[in-house]
């Protein structure tokens, strides 16, 4: 049974407020983008597809589109395309106004084998990125036997092997078996071997050290794989791009590197803003509540005649004081878990791509509601300027924490939009990093 979760036992206001937003970007221009009966023949031909290709025994199993070998870029790209932007929000478009049911079982059946394939050729694309953000790119090598091997020749003169190994510093080269690299360094065999994040001699860095690393890369471009084509047929464009040089692989990693500690760098101050933003805030409601249980306590009590009106113009400010108070508090932490969620760096390139768009449409929404909350604010202090029996310190207090939040305003989007242009950087960097090295891992 398809119900909405949002009206699910157990689906409480805060998660089924960020539901929706998870979604609304997604389903906001779903029925113009993508046709009933497009949708219809893309199930249409995996079912096919199934039938003819696939033993019936066999076609209820969640894994019958898992590639056995590494699916090339651009095909993972076109997949992450099909199910997130289309099939994914086909489901929930249907889910979310009442329709679910009218989603078959076989095409559920779909959407799943479909997201399988997705996550099973992505996993080792994401352990590569993980070794490489790491910096361990040389133990993953390691670990699946294809790290570049060292040109090495046994020494076997007594005479040489009177020194020790300068990598374990603590027994002679003629205890174990000792080889010579091309610059004429020696080391023990299997020290020399456990130098795997090093690419050069470890003592003279000579380059002549090591022979051709195997390519693990996924290929920018490769086959593509029978049952995609058949359910949605693509054609890439044939782009040939020159080798890489080792200086400019290096060159091209450092310049990753370089962007994503930057981006984190920039990141590390935008919660201490935020907390020094929502305690400015906190202040300012706590006297705000004070210097409005002042004015119902002279209104109730009659000690001052205000007129009608002036009394109703003043709740009237504070109403919608109290309501951009509500809006900015919940637009601000949106935008403050999207800044998270896109400093994580989704390897898939669609959630990636949301995660910039929602991060800036919660900034917009933040930004229109943070400038009439001021409006209403400053508002609020003017038709209580006149009231002589509130407190003019309480007053002048919050005139002046106004003035804080202010600031504290203009210092935190002052260091979301440093931010925000070292993540665009970051994602350049990764994108040229991806282009280039997954074709062209050998030195020329």
């Amino acid at each position: 049974m398809l119900d909405d979760p949002r009206i699910a036992e157990g689906f409480n206001p805060t998660a089924r407020q960020e539901f929706e937003d998870r979604w609304r970007f997604e389903l906001a221009h779903f029925e113009e983008l993508n046709a009933l009966e497009d949708i219809d023949g893309i199930f249409a031909r995996a079912d096919a597809f199934k039938r003819k290709s696939i033993k019936e025994e066999e076609r209820e199993s969640p894994f019958v589109f898992c590639s056995s070998g590494i699916l090339s870029r651009d095909v993972i790209q076109h997949l992450e395309r099909l199910l997130y932007g289309r099939l994914l929000t086909y489901f929930w478009s249907n889910v979310l106004n009442g329709r679910g049911q009218e989603i078959s079982r076989e095409r559920r059946m779909i959407i799943i084998q479909l997201q399988q394939a997705l996550l099973y050729s992505r996993l080792f694309t994401d352990i590569q990125h993980q070794a490489m953000a790491n910096g361990d790119m040389g133990k993953l090598r390691q670990s699946i036997n294809a790290g570049a091997p060292w040109i090495t020749t046994v020494v076997t003169d007594p005479a040489l092997l009177d020194e020790d190994c300068t990598i374990c510093k603590m027994e002679r080269l003629s205890s174990r078996k000792t080889v010579r690299l091309p610059c004429n360094h020696m080391y023990h065999e299997d020290c020399l071997k456990r130098c795997v994040e090093i690419a050069t001699c470890p003592y003279c860095r000579s380059k002549e050290a090591r022979g051709e690393e195997p390519k693990i890369s996924a290929p920018a471009a490769g086959p593509i794989p029978e049952w995609l084509f058949a359910i949605h047929p693509f054609h890439r464009r044939d782009i040939r791009r020159p080798s890489l040089t080792y200086e400019e692989i290096e060159a091209l990693t450092g310049i990753y590197n370089d962007a994503s500690d930057k981006a984190w760098k920039l990141s590390e101050p935008l919660e201490p803003h935020y907390r020094k933003l929502s305690g400015i805030r906190q202040r300012i409601d706590i006297l705000e509540r004070k210097i409005e249980g002042s004015f119902f306590d002279i209104v109730q009590k009659k000690l001052d005649k205000l007129p009608d009106a002036q009394v109703e113009m003043i709740r009237q400010a504070q109403r919608l004081n109290d309501g951009m108070k509500l809006k900015v508090n919940y637009w601000g932490l949106q935008h403050f878990k999207a800044i998270g969620r896109t400093n994580q760096f989704d390897k898939t390139d669609f959630v990636h791509r949301l995660n910039l768009y929602q991060e800036w449409i919660y900034a917009k929404y933040l930004d229109s509601d943070e400038k009439k909350k001021q409006a209403s604010g400053k508002a609020l202090d003017e038709v209580y300027a006149p009231l002589k029996f509130l407190s003019s310190d309480d007053l002048l207090e919050l005139s002046s924490l106004r003035l804080d939040e202010e600031d504290a305003v203009k210092t935190l989007y002052t260091a979301v939009d440093q931010w925000r242009v070292a993540i665009y950087a970051r994602q350049a960097a990764e994108e040229n990093w991806s282009i280039y090295l997954g074709d062209n891992e050998d030195v020329a």
